[in-house]
């Protein structure tokens, strides 16, 4: 099965991109409100970015937020590589932002994103997890050590509308 993926906001380093392209997927949308990130990027992090040049990579820049509250069963799959929920990323915390996300996907769609660290963060961590329970029928927490993240111990919540792939 071709799957469709989308980062949102911060997916301008192309971390997430780069990952996705190693599976056999129909289009990937990278959404990144900056232009000058994905430049930077490109030119100065080619550890994260590997340079990346694949024809399925589509590059819209504008705000995530904004993006996802326009789509309607279209993605696949829907992977939010926000910053912290402060300043312009905080939106991308919000249950109308998950409900956008969710109105997004497609009725087996699923999605992931950063809830930060469950030992420094565990008010965020578990608002995350609530609100997308609020919303997707299944959801999932995923651990990883991530060492350049605070503390380098972090959490990624993950919702499905009908299974978890």
């Amino acid at each position: 099965m071709k799957t469709q993926k989308c980062s949102y906001n911060r997916g301008g380093d192309l971390g997430a991109a780069f990952e996705a392209t190693k599976y056999p997927v129909e289009r990937i949308d990278v959404v990144e409100i900056d232009e000058d990130v994905v430049k930077a990027s490109l030119e100065y992090l080619k550890e994260i970015s590997k340079d990346l040049k694949d024809e399925r990579v589509n590059f819209i820049f504008e705000d995530g937020a904004k993006f996802v509250r326009e789509k309607e069963n279209e993605y696949d799959i829907i992977i939010v590589d926000s910053s912290d929920p402060i300043g312009p990323a905080e939106v991308l915390f919000s249950e109308n932002f998950y409900r956008d996300v969710y109105n997004a996907l497609k009725e087996d769609g699923i999605m992931a994103c950063q809830s930060e660290s469950p030992i420094l963060y565990p008010d965020i961590f578990r608002a995350t997890y609530k609100k997308l329970k609020n919303i997707f029928p299944i959801v999932k927490i995923s651990i990883a050590t991530v060492p350049t993240y605070p503390g380098g111990f972090w959490s990624f919540t993950i919702g499905s509308k009908n299974m978890i792939r």
